[in-house]
Order: C-alpha cells, then sequence, then structure tokens
C-alpha cells in the first residue's frame, strides 16, 4: 500500500510539472485562434425623415478640398492671381476694368446667400447677383471664400484688410457697427429685405398674423436671444423657445409647435433640406424692429467702386432680376425696408 501511495505521489507531481509545461503553449495557441476571429460590430439603426424627391435634381459630386480652388482661396494669405506692378496702387474699379475681374470676398458657409457648393448645386444669391453684374460688363468674377461666423473682424483682417478682395458680400446693415467704423468700411446701397416671417402648418394653417396667434392662444416656436423672443414676453404670447433658426425648424419639422417666426433665410434652407409640411403665410411681412436690409461693404477708400455696385443693384433691383434670383432659392422676397 505505502508503495502505491508513493507510486501516486510521483504520478501526480510528473502530471503538474507536465501540465505545467503544456497550459502556456495550450494557452498560446487558443490566442493565436482567437486572433483570426474577425470582430463584429453591434448592428446600429439609423432612421431619418425621407425627403421628397425630385427629379431635377442632380447628385452632387464628391467634394474634395485639397484640389477645390474655391476651398484653398479661403486658406491662403495671397491673391487670387497675380496682379500687375501697375495696378497694384489704382483704385480698385481702374484694376476690375483693367483685369475685366472683378474680386469679392463672401462666407463660404452662409446659405441661401453664399456657399462653397459643387458645381451641380446652387451657389447662393449673392454670387448669382455677382454673375449677373460680371457678365454684364463681360468680365469674371473670382471669389474670396471666408468664415464670418467664427469672427466677423478676423474674417476682414485676414481677406479684405489684406487686399485679398475689393467687397464683402452677405451683410446685413446696421446702424452701429464697430468692426465696420474699426475696418473703415462702409455700405453699399440695400438690394432685399430680410426679416422673421411667420410659418404655419396643422392647426395654425389658417392663421394670418401674430395677432390671430395670440388671440387663439397658439403657441408659437422663436428662436432665444433674437428680438423675437423679447417680442412674444413683451406681448404675453404663448411661446417655445428654440436655439437659433435650425432648432425651430427641426421643431416645425416634428410637429412640435404649429408656428414659428423663422429668419428668411432659413426658410430656403428648411426647403432645402427637407421635407416640410409648414410654409410661409402668404403675403405676410416682417414688422418693424423684425426686419433689417441686405448690403454689401466695401472700403470707404473706394468710391468710385461702392457707386458703380450702388448703379449695378439698381439696374437688377429695376428690372426685377434680384427678386427673380432671390425666389430662386425658396426664400421670401422683400424690396428693401425704408425704416
Amino acid at each position: 500500500m505505502q508503495t502505491h501511495s508513493i507510486q501516486r505521489a510521483i504520478l501526480r507531481a510528473c502530471t503538474a510539472i507536465w501540465l505545467g509545461y503544456q497550459l502556456p503553449l495550450i494557452e498560446i495557441a487558443q490566442a493565436k485562434e482567437d486572433s483570426n476571429v474577425v470582430p463584429q460590430l453591434e448592428i446600429e439603426t439609423v432612421t431619418a425623415k425621407k425627403q421628397r424627391w425630385d427629379p431635377k435634381k442632380t447628385h452632387p459630386e464628391v467634394f474634395d478640398p485639397v484640389n477645390s480652388e474655391r476651398w484653398r482661396s479661403g486658406f491662403r494669405e495671397a491673391h487670387p492671381t497675380e496682379i500687375p506692378e501697375d495696378l497694384k496702387n489704382v483704385d480698385a474699379l481702374t484694376r476690375a476694368r483693367a483685369l475685366k475681374r472683378l474680386v469679392a470676398c463672401a462666407d463660404g458657409w452662409y446659405y441661401p446667400f453664399s456657399r462653397t457648393a459643387p458645381q451641380s448645386e446652387t451657389p447662393g444669391i449673392d454670387i448669382d447677383i455677382l454673375r449677373e453684374i460680371v457678365k454684364r460688363q463681360g468680365w469674371r468674377l473670382h471669389v474670396v471664400w471666408a468664415n464670418t461666423g467664427f469672427n466677423w473682424d478676423y474674417a476682414l483682417r485676414t481677406t479684405i484688410d489684406k487686399g485679398y478682395c475689393d467687397f464683402f458680400v452677405g451683410l446685413v446693415h446696421q446702424d452701429a457697427d464697430p468692426d465696420m467704423t474699426s475696418h473703415k468700411m462702409v455700405y453699399t446701397r440695400p438690394y432685399v429685405g430680410v426679416g422673421f416671417v411667420l410659418a404655419v402648418q396643422g392647426k395654425a394653417a389658417h392663421v394670418k398674423n401674430l395677432a390671430d396667434l395670440k388671440a387663439q392662444k397658439i403657441r408659437v416656436g422663436v428662436p432665444m436671444l433674437s428680438p423675437m423672443e423679447e417680442y412674444v414676453r413683451a406681448n404675453k404670447m404663448e411661446y417655445e423657445l428654440y436655439a437659433k433658426s435650425q432648432g425651430l425648424i427641426d421643431g416645425m419639422v416634428k410637429h412640435e409647435v404649429d408656428a414659428g417666426m423663422i429668419w428668411s433665410g432659413a426658410m430656403a434652407i428648411a426647403k432645402d433640406e427637407y421635407d416640410i409640411d409648414f410654409d410661409m403665410v402668404p403675403d405676410f411681412v416682417p414688422q418693424a424692429g423684425q426686419r433689417w436690409n441686405g448690403v454689401w461693404a466695401i472700403k470707404e477708400s473706394e468710391p468710385q467702386l461702392k457707386e458703380f455696385l450702388n448703379e449695378q443693384l439698381g439696374v437688377l433691383l429695376k428690372e426685377g432680376a434680384v427678386k427673380t434670383i432671390v425666389e430662386r432659392y425658396a426664400m421670401p422676397y422683400f424690396p428693401p425696408f425704408n425704416d
């Protein structure tokens, strides 16, 4: 019995030693086998509101910023093209006539007024107006792109202050703008009216004005920290606050509210991006204090170019060309306001 006990003890010891050597090899083999297994991601389902099919809308090409002149021009501190020595110190209009080229600065992300759009998409109201001006002169148009949303002062310092363009498009006239003063800029004549318009749907579809909303106690969506927020508070109206125009558009698309006071330019964005049920009340005109005029800006040292642009805008306004261009972007057109 004692001999058998010793033998079993020796066998267990040998087995333990053998397993001690084999277990790392087994683990390595198992790890190698696991490494050949391709990990699978969990399935994620994304749902969204379908957009209305438009057979006239072409599929945009892939945007390649590295090879895009529009993208590169907004990030390069250089003139769009070389300027001859004898034209570097002349006034902007003389240079434009000599080179047959108009050079404007525009925000690349300010739809519907301007955007660095692929060729299959519309470039914006201001760009279309500029194209009409240069076409009538037999000139070319060059746009230097900027980002005014980040910092208006910085956009001016890095573009027009360095002479990369002759004027800036896509502004709203303000009686007191310290940046315009500090950069010695002046406005052109106004060419379009912009402001907050009343959009309705659902139970508010019959409403014609803000007084109707208040009388019928219909909740209206307004962008927070805007003149519309001040108005609905002062008039004790039922309201819902949203983060900027985009938040209000999303709220109306989701039918959180049936009425909204939307920036007129944002109506173009809503119709461009969504299959919406709401629309602006016909013949609605923004009220005083809720409306402004669209303008361009130019250096005060360039009165000749300012006069030229004012003249061209005046002709396009008289002919109705500005109205045609604005409405092409599904934005309500208002002639420049007098107040």
